[in-house]
């Protein structure tokens, strides 16, 4: 086998250890990022909930509270975040005509 057969394949041999070493890395050389979500009401509007996402493969994290988009007001939406499969979502809910959103949560209206 000649210098340049050998020279391709261990260039090959090279890339492929790497493209199997590099799916336990991302681009900045760190470990696997490992995901969490909490949140601490499911989709209970009800509750004025907080979702906490961590990253630790880049050490951040990531923590919001369910609000009001019209405080107050009867029929009005909740801003509601919630964990699925490891990731934060966020949508919104409208509490029912008898409910105003306060601080967060659907609360009957008195």
């Amino acid at each position: 086998m000649g210098v340049e057969k050998k020279e391709v394949l261990l260039f090959v041999g090279a890339i492929f250890a790497l493209l199997l070493i590099g799916n336990s890395f991302n681009t900045t050389g760190n470990a696997s990022k490992d995901y969490t979500c909490v949140d601490n009401d499911g989709l209970s509007t009800l509750i004025q909930g907080s979702v906490t996402y961590r990253n630790s493969g880049v050490v951040s994290e990531r923590t919001e509270k369910d609000y009001c988009l019209e405080e107050g007001k009867a029929g009005s939406l909740v801003h509601e975040f919630w964990c699925a499969e490891k990731t934060m979502k966020e949508s919104n809910f409208a509490c029912s005509y008898t409910q105003k959103c306060m601080d967060g949560r659907c609360v009957d209206i008195s």
